[in-house]
Order: structure tokens, then sequence, then C-alpha cells
């Protein structure tokens, strides 16, 4: 956990906004934006530390301790960035949605190929393995746009790989 200043902590708090208009948007991931924004990895540490450990720390050093073990002004700062655009811009998005979709759904296909560029750029050595890996990946990712929407009853194993393949976002 780093001491920010108010400037990054006004920038933290912007990264949270559009994490939360991201996240208004059904299908897309907040978290593309995090990894974007560079803040994913910090993140991920930050909310793998919130676990039964808490609660020894309370109780030896108290709740100072606790807030310092889960980066909490990080988290907290995030957290109001994301639920303030989630209260302010839902209805924005939604308004999108509906009148400029493929505009809306553009931008964000943008961000992900933007985030895809910066993952790229992270993998110093490329082999045959990973391009083949990397080919895979978005062979399958195309052929997923060409399945047909289909409207079905929700059935207990539908909602099963439904939920599966939308946690790998």
């Amino acid at each position: 956990m780093k001491n920010r200043t108010v400037k990054e902590l006004l920038f933290l708090y912007a990264k949270g906004v559009l994490m939360g208009s991201a996240d208004s948007v059904p299908g897309v991931s907040g978290g593309t934006i995090a990894f974007i924004t560079n803040i994913y990895e910090e993140l991920i540490f930050s909310v793998r530390s919130i676990d039964f450990s808490l609660f020894t720390t309370l109780k030896r050093s108290g709740i100072k301790a606790c807030w310092k073990q889960v980066n909490g002004s990080f988290l907290a700062t995030l957290l109001a960035g994301i639920v303030s655009s989630l209260l302010l811009l839902a209805n924005l998005v939604l308004y999108l949605l509906e009148y400029h979709e493929q505009l809306l759904l553009s931008f964000f296909c943008g961000l992900i190929l933007a985030s895809t560029y910066y993952m790229a750029r992270q993998i110093t050595v490329w082999n045959l393995g990973r391009f083949i890996l990397v080919l895979t990946g978005i062979i399958l990712c195309v052929s997923l746009s060409f399945i047909p929407i289909q409207q079905v009853e929700p059935s207990l194993w539908y909602v099963f790989i439904g939920g599966a393949l939308a946690i790998c976002a």
C-alpha cells in the first residue's frame, strides 16, 4: 500500500468512473479498463488480501492495520468511482445502447483491442507456441460472434455454462 497524493486519488477515482461505465454495458468488463489503466494487478492483490486473516489483524492490531492490509484507500477510492459512475452514467449508457448501440459497442471493442495491444507489448519473447495460442484465441472469439442469438428458457445447465463463459471476461 502506497501513500497517494490528492491528484493520484482523483485519477484513481476517474479510473473507477471508467470501470463503472464499462460495467454498465452488458458483456463489457470494468476489468478491461483496469487493465488498460494499469491498476489491474494492484486491484487483484488488494481484493485477494480480503480473507479470514483480517479478523486476526483486527483483533491484534486494530482497524488501521486492517485498512492498510486490504489497501483500503485504493479500494474505497476505486469503488467510489465505480458506484458513482453506475449511478450517474447508467441511464446514459442505456440511452446509448438503445439509440446508438453500434457506436457504443464499437467503442468498447476498441477498448478490448487496445488492451490486447497493451498485453501483446508485455510479451518480450514470441515463439511458435505463443503465436498458435494467440491465433487460436482470435479464431475462437471471432467464431463466437457468428453464433446466432436465440431465445431459450434458461435451464440450470444453461445458466451454469453461461456463467462459466461470462466469468472468463
